[in-house]
């Protein structure tokens, strides 16, 4: 058998194997696509694949998040400015900004060369594309869908409330000072909330309680809370502790909105009862919609989505376009300067400008119009469906495969090299053994790759990850990379992303 096929037989016991590296790691699960059958020792990948955009707005990371939207935004971001001026990170979040700045010109000096004639062409396209994705989305309405995002309020720290409960009163966070995985909701009063580094929250709030993370409790609960849910969709889906997302379809045939909202309900009350953890939830058509809708009545609260476009579009034109999916703080920055988008009712208004603009992408504006019309077509597959218009979609991303699972720790600026060998192991580790627990047993791994953010080239490994597992104690080993070689001290070791994932046939 080929040594890169990772089998389900071969990692029945990992959980035990490298339980004490999990609870100490914080990770990013990123999916770049990969392309079409695989045969041995070839892989076909998509160019570019994996390459991030530049963040804009460091504050605006977190400013959007529940429990925030009333504080003073602009005083956070004045402090924040004020506490990183001068520092290398700040002329790196100056220097993104100029990029966006001259992107938003050029878009600007594009709109303004745009000929009446080329608009009138236009106009007809985008309508055709309208009507074309509004008929899909009225199928599936037609078919009965009902999608639920549950989502836990402020999971690492409602539990370490309810292990604690003189916490709920005075404002604390789990994490660390580098950065805070979550802030509870007295927290969020001053402006507090995740991804935040913690010495920032620090100086919003001087009394503020930053607890350490303990991952071992917060999967156990995060498992219990599973348990609960797969009584009502056993094929949920559910990418972190924290959320999920459930198929009722089955549960709500001929049901009405009050059938709908007492099952949430229902829901709800079994994870209270049973945890004595609160959540919010959403409910819609579609998983996108769903996941929207689980916000709306945040913390402890449910919100469902009627079925029916026509409310849909009305309630979304009110909406943030930065609640669309896709949508972050570089988007929505260059969406709000260069055609004033800032809800989703402004998208459809400046439809045909986008269209134009983005002419050489159409899945782009079509995925951004269609987006904030609350235009979705799910495929539906024994419960495995995808969001989305594209008739020519990558067979990768047909499948819902995950396609690559990276992991990262941020620490103190050191050269030691004893510190970066030590740390690549545990979070090596971690990688893989989330690798194993969350891939399909047909899935075959072949890149491991090393990135340190300072060495812009990164170090790609062709070892076996079984290898690895069996080296075990020598990264030098297992990674073939010289940590001496790096000169300057190193802060942030976005380490060891398993990737070019790709299905294999099953063999014995």
């Amino acid at each position: 058998m080929d040594m890169r096929m990772i089998k389900r037989f071969e990692i029945k016991n990992l959980d035990v194997r490298f339980a004490n590296y999990f609870p100490t790691v914080a990770f990013e699960i990123k999916l770049p696509p990969c392309i079409g059958p695989v045969e041995k020792g070839q892989r076909k990948m998509k160019p570019n694949e994996g390459v991030q955009k530049p963040i804009y707005g460091f504050e605006q990371s977190f400013l959007h998040k529940s429990g925030v939207q009333n504080v003073d935004k602009s005083s956070i971001s004045s402090l924040i400015k004020s506490i990183t001026a001068g520092s290398k990170f700040q002329h790196s979040i100056d220097a993104k900004a100029r990029r966006i700045s001259a992107q938003v010109e050029d878009l600007k000096m594009r709109l303004i060369n745009i000929r009446q004639t080329q608009c009138l062409h236009n106009d007809s396209t985008v309508e055709a594309a309208i009507k074309k994705a509004t008929a899909k989305s009225e199928s599936v309405l037609q078919s009965e869908t009902y999608f639920m995002h549950l989502d836990m309020d402020a999971f690492y720290a409602s539990i370490e409330e309810l292990l604690n409960p003189g916490l709920a009163a005075i404002p604390m966070a789990v994490g660390h000072l580098s950065m805070l995985s979550t802030a509870n909701y007295a927290a969020r009063k001053y402006g507090i909330a995740s991804a935040m580094p913690g010495y920032i929250a620090m100086r919003l709030c001087p009394d503020l309680v930053i607890l350490p993370v303990r991952m071992k409790i917060y999967e156990a609960y995060g498992m219990r809370i599973r348990q609960i849910l797969r009584r009502y969709d056993p094929k949920l889906r559910s990418h972190s502790f924290d959320e999920a997302s459930l198929n009722l379809s089955h549960l709500l045939k001929n049901s009405t909105i009050e059938d709908r909202s007492r099952l949430v309900t229902q829901i709800r009350e079994e994870i209270l009862l049973e945890t004595g953890l609160v959540s919010s939830a959403g409910m819609a058509y579609c998983r996108t919609l769903a996941k929207i809708s689980s916000n709306v009545n945040k913390p402890n609260g449910q919100f469902l989505l009627p079925s029916s476009l026509e409310y849909i579009k009305d309630w979304l034109s009110t909406q943030s376009i930065r609640k669309l999916p896709g949508i972050g703080p570089v988007s929505e920055q260059i969406l709000g300067t260069a055609f004033e988008i800032r809800t989703c009712g402004d998208i459809f208004q400046n439809r045909y400008k986008l269209a134009l603009i983005y002419a050489d992408d159409p899945n782009y504006w079509q995925g951004l119009l269609f987006s904030a019309l609350g235009l979705y077509s799910t495929r539906s597959d024994d419960h495995d469906e995808q969001d989305g218009f594209e008739d020519d979609q990558e067979e990768g991303n047909c499948l819902g495969i995950q396609k690559s699972i990276s992991v990262d720790r941020s620490f103190q600026p050191t050269t030691d090299i004893s510190v970066l060998r030590n740390t690549s192991i545990e979070i090596l580790k971690e990688v893989i053994f989330d690798a194993l627990s969350r891939m399909p047993a047909n899935m075959l791994c072949c890149t491991l790759t090393l990135r340190i953010p300072d060495d812009k080239r990164p170090c790609s490994i062709g070892r076996l990850i079984e290898l690895v597992f069996e080296v075990g104690t020598s990264i030098s080993a297992a990674v073939g990379f010289n940590f001496g070689a790096l000169s300057t001290p190193t802060d942030r070791l976005s380490a060891f992303k398993l990737c070019h994932a790709a299905p294999f046939g099953d063999e014995s």
